[in-house]
């Protein structure tokens, strides 16, 4: 799942006359990181893109051998059901206070700063609302949520809660009353997937790969990225109409349901990994060098 172990790959496989699939899951910036990956895509048998963001990071040249195939979820461990009091009271000082969740690797591009500020910015009743950050850093120091901790203990005290890590994500999304995804570029958004999934309202920027599967206002509500006044005004929306947030649940678990289940996912990757290893060394060699 990275740029240079899918050319590394691409060109073992050209070489050994094999079958290579390569699984795309990064937006890669425009330069060099783009050529490089049209090279490696038009080298394979076939690439699998987990969105239309990613998908568009491909070049012409390579746009033959491409095909999105869209994340799956576990449906079965991931569906709707009552907040657990204990988990509830891990994630918040308030069993009673709307709970706002961002879930995933804390980094500056997944821009949780952006989501203390608006939370911070609530008002009426909505202004009561307490905040939990899920997860750790991936790529960052560490600095990014050294400075994040300061601002959320500035701006919102004792109504923000950094827990780390959760090992039992679906009970954890069961405990929240909305899920944040505000994300600069988003590849595909399996949090946020999940979070559908689970029957939880969705607030995202609208950006990357969660915009093949969010639609504003009919399951999620999208704001443009990095407008901390507009995530705001999202967040008391549907903090402030329950019938909304419902609604919004319903249709996330729906669309969870029609077209991300485990089963299609791997049935139709099942299907491609036969196509291709059905082939002989002759037949993969033509295809690779047209």
């Amino acid at each position: 799942s990275s740029l240079w172990t899918h050319f590394d790959c691409a060109v073992a496989g050209r070489l050994a006359r094999r079958p290579v699939v390569l699984d795309l899951h990064d937006i890669v910036r425009p330069g060099m990181g783009r050529r490089v990956l049209t090279v490696a895509v038009r080298l394979s048998s076939a690439a699998i893109s987990v969105s239309h963001a990613v998908a568009d990071c491909v070049g012409p040249a390579g746009a033959s051998r491409l095909r999105i195939m869209v994340p799956s979820v576990e449906l079965d461990r991931f569906k709707p059901g009552p907040a657990d009091p204990e988990m509830r009271r891990r994630l918040t000082s308030s069993e009673t206070d709307p709970l706002i969740g961002i879930v995933g690797r804390i980094d500056p591009e997944k821009a949780v700063d952006l989501v203390v500020r608006a939370v911070s910015a609530l008002t009426g009743p909505a202004a009561r609302a307490h905040l939990v950050v899920v997860g750790s850093p991936g790529f960052d120091s560490g600095a990014y949520l050294e400075r994040l901790k300061a601002d959320a203990g500035r701006l919102l005290g004792d109504r923000a809660r950094f827990v780390g890590r959760m090992e039992d994500v679906p009970e954890t999304l069961r405990a929240l009353d909305v899920v944040v995804n505000a994300s600069t570029a988003e590849p595909f958004g399996l949090g946020v997937l999940e979070a559908q999934a689970t029957g939880v309202p969705v607030v995202a920027t609208s950006s990357g790969g969660v915009t093949d599967f969010l639609t504003d206002g009919d399951n999620a509500l999208l704001v443009p990225v990095g407008d901390a006044d507009a995530m705001t005004g999202a967040l008391e929306r549907v903090l402030g109409d329950p019938e909304l947030g419902a609604r919004m649940a319903r249709r996330g678990r729906d669309i969870a349901e029609v077209g991300h289940g485990m089963d299609l996912f791997a049935d139709g990757l099942a299907e491609l990994y036969r196509h291709l290893a059905h082939r002989s060394p002759s037949q993969v060699g033509a295809e690779l060098d047209r």
